[in-house]
């Protein structure tokens, strides 16, 4: 029996041994191993011994918390998916671009309305295919503010506030209608850079038209409001690079000694590397740009001209940039040859380009950087090669049996990588699991770096996803909130103008038009009965009143597709045409406390006929109803 894993079964049930000496411990564990139940369970399972100890290494007894928080981008679901390393436990799904009921995202009108605020021409999307999100920066580190998400399929960019893990916000660039899936960010997070994925035509002025390819810079900004840290874009002081012509390559911001400069690549038969100088660009931007639907704009011979964009032919094939956490080196992945292209940046900002050449064997497809070393996901054979920095060759590799896709390391974007944990994900679907249907899921598969020998130590599936690419923060700086100030709009971060405190509910019309003010809170929603005419708008404005922590109510209004979700101290809308009319019940459909089932209510509808009947008279009509005699038994709980 390997002796590392005795070592690591002694460290596992250590704690619970504390009252006998080491010795004992070490026997003790040492036959529960050999002859024990943990043998026996290993043997009926057929687990080799390295799986036992990839097991504990990734192990995470209940309660304990993960080293790192990773954030998947999935695809077109449209939601992030939040994961906890190295358990590679699924905590949790944010919506981004699409409706998630579970949160109330684009159900209540706050949040319908950033997916409205986002749309163009009309077009109210429901989807975004995402790549790889980018978190915040101060001074190249994480700073657990906000992760950025790019919609590669409509153009857009999501703001995900980290305190309450909601989006905020959704803006759509106004004339380029698709991007790169993935995005970055600068080291003091000033800009989010998102390119096009492919050339746009552009109908100018005089109805000319043109290709055209661009990088565009988002203007990240954060401002104290009513005692809430504020974060948003502002397109007002935004603005877009055009680029040569071409399918471009995602984004990668400098840092450290690059910090100012993006590169993309224009991708064809002669590759070019574009290294764009933002911070140049900013400066200029008032009096070298044009504006093209209220949005500043910089062609590429004006951006040549005025040293905001340089061009260097790259070998054919290149086609992605990385840039290291550091700024130091940026990693260009190569299609067709076997060699990665690894670039000083020192010199790269000095005008000049120096690349290194390293063969890894075959087509690289991603790559990720450590302080020392430099990881590349290969393909035929799929393989993951470690470069090492100092030397700039490879140093060894670990061999995968499925297509290799993105490479994510811990904090890799960062000046403060350390040498730990690697995840490989599928390039393309690829069953690995349990077969549930004719889709096969994508993979998170955990590598252990902190050896010399690569091992791969855990199988994780990340389901409703079409494309898998990731960050990792460290969870040190996971700050969520536990609840909201009473009356707080998510969405805004604001105090919302229809905060309800309890004893102030109230229904309020005006013409067809009805207010209902609203609260949720153990156990019981006030008011209990709402009386509406057919036809009436009815917007219900609901607020928790509650300050306990994971006390989250729900609202759904049978028939009429209402539904949302109300954390402790949050205020939301949720607005319909109650165009049919009868007894409706409404409830709360998350469990809150024993006495759950008392927070239930109706809504009455008066038929048109009926619009001058009084509230008591309606009640009388509907109790002499036999067919309402089990509802309202049902109400009063007989």
């Amino acid at each position: 029996m390997k002796p590392i894993l005795v070592a690591l079964c002694l460290m596992l049930l250590f704690s619970a041994c504390t009252k006998k000496t080491g010795d004992e411990q070490s026997a003790e564990l040492s036959d529960q191993f050999v002859n024990g139940e943990l043998s026996e369970v290993a043997k009926a399972r057929g687990l080799k011994p390295e799986d036992l100890v990839s097991a504990v290494k990734t192990y995470n007894p209940s309660g304990a918390l993960d080293e790192y928080l990773a954030f998947f981008g999935t695809g077109v679901s449209g939601r992030l998916a939040v994961v906890g390393m190295p358990s590679m436990k699924i905590l949790k799904y944010v919506a981004v671009f699409s409706a998630e009921p579970w949160q109330g995202f684009a159900f209540d009108d706050e949040s319908k309305a950033i997916i409205k605020g986002s749309a163009r021409e009309e077009i109210e999307y429901s989807f975004g295919d995402m790549g790889t999100p980018a978190l915040s920066l101060t001074n190249g580190t994480h700073d657990g503010r906000a992760l950025f998400v790019a919609d590669g399929a409509n153009g857009r960019v999501g703001i995900v506030d980290l305190a309450e893990y909601e989006t905020k916000q959704i803006v759509t660039h106004p004339y380029l209608r698709n991007s790169n899936a993935d995005i970055s960010v600068s080291a003091n997070s000033e800009y989010v850079a998102q390119t096009t994925a492919n050339p746009e035509i552009f109908v100018g002025t005089g109805n000319e038209s043109r290709a055209i390819a661009g990088a565009s810079f988002w203007r990240f900004i954060e401002k104290e409001r009513e005692g809430h840290k504020h974060f948003f874009i502002d397109p007002s002081t935004s603005f877009t690079v055009l680029l040569p012509k071409g399918k471009q390559s995602s984004p990668a911001m400098g840092k450290g000694e690059s910090d100012g400069l993006m590169l993309s690549i224009t991708q064809g038969e002669t590759p070019y590397l574009n290294v764009v100088n933002w911070k140049t660009a900013e400066g200029l931007i008032s009096t070298k740009a044009f504006k093209v639907s209220g949005h500043f704009t910089m062609d590429e011979k004006t951006a040549l001209a005025s040293k905001v964009l340089a061009r260097h032919e790259l070998p054919a094939g290149a086609y992605k940039v990385v840039i290291s956490g550091n700024g130091k080196y940026a990693a260009i992945s190569n299609k067709i040859s076997s060699n990665l292209h690894l670039l000083d940046l020192k010199a790269l900002s000095a005008g000049t380009v120096s690349l290194a050449n390293i063969d890894v064997g075959g087509a690289s497809v991603d790559a990720a950087f450590t302080e020392k070393n430099l990881y590349v996901t290969v393909h035929n054979p799929n393989k993951v090669v470690r470069i090492g920095l100092s030397d700039k060759s490879v140093k060894s590799s670990h061999a995968l049996d499925f297509p290799a896709g993105s490479i994510i390391i811990p904090e890799a974007d960062t000046n403060k990588t350390q040498e730990r944990y690697a995840v490989v994900v599928n390039h393309s679907p690829y069953g690995r699991f349990t077969r549930i249907g004719p889709q096969t899921g994508l993979s998170a598969h955990l590598l252990d770096i902190r050896e010399d020998k690569i091992s791969s130590i855990y199988d994780a599936s990340i389901p409703q996803s079409t494309r898998l690419a990731g960050v990792v923060m460290s969870t040190t700086i996971n700050k969520p909130i536990f609840r909201y100030k009473i009356g707080t709009d998510p969405r805004t971060g604001l105090i919302s103008s229809y905060k309800t405190p309890s004893g102030q509910e109230k229904i309020v019309r005006d013409g067809k038009r009805v207010h209902v003010y609203a609260t949720v809170i153990r156990s019981h929603i006030t008011p209990d009965y709402i009386e509406v005419e057919q036809g009436d708008t009815v917007s219900i404005h609901i607020t928790s009143n509650e300050q306990s922590r994971d006390q989250t109510h729900g609202f759904t209004i049978d028939s009429y597709n209402v539904h949302g979700s109300w954390e402790p101290g949050k205020t939301a809308t949720v607005t319909f045409v109650a165009d049919r009319s009868g007894v409706f019940p409404f409830y709360c459909t998350e469990f809150c406390s024993a006495l759950h089932l008392e927070m239930q209510g109706y809504l009455l509808v008066k038929p048109m006929s009926d619009k001058n009947i009084s509230q008591s008279d309606s009640l009388q009509k509907l109790r002499n109803n036999p067919k309402m005699k089990s509802f309202f038994n049902y109400i009063k709980g007989e």
